[in-house]
């Protein structure tokens, strides 16, 4: 890695920013500016979670940047509470308007267990398109 540019290549030529955000705890207080100097340092890799409640904030830090939104690489989670077939449409749905967006680039379960994660690919054909090769 060179930058915080470069990305993985997938398999599916999506690309992933190798360097991400985790909004966990790291923007306590001053939510909104904390995520907007992030993405000013060339962060576009966020993983947030509905449990994180960083949600919002992150939404509103990507609008105020005037970026974009494919050049976000976004990641949220539902929580345990969320599990089941309607309530992940449901959380899905919520985390998708809380962050002002109509897609997430990856979308799974937060905790130690990875095995219902789900990958929503709704309008990839521009995702990582700033990404170094």
């Amino acid at each position: 890695m060179e930058s915080i540019y470069d990305c993985f290549k997938l398999n599916n030529d999506m690309k992933i920013p190798c360097v991400g955000f985790g909004t966990y705890k790291a923007a306590e207080g001053n939510n909104v500016e904390i995520l907007k100097t992030a993405i000013e340092a060339g962060y576009r890799y966020f993983d947030t979670a509905s449990f994180y409640q960083t949600e919002d904030f992150l939404g509103q830090a990507i609008r105020e940047s005037n970026l974009p939104r494919e050049d976000f690489f976004l990641v949220s989670k539902m929580w345990k509470d969320e599990m089941g077939y309607q309530q992940t449409k449901d959380a899905l749905e919520k985390s998708l308007k809380r962050l002002g967006t109509d897609y997430l680039d990856y979308f799974s379960r937060s905790g130690r267990v990875w095995t219902a994660s789900i990958l929503y690919q709704a309008n990839h054909r521009n995702a990582g398109r700033n990404c170094t090769d």
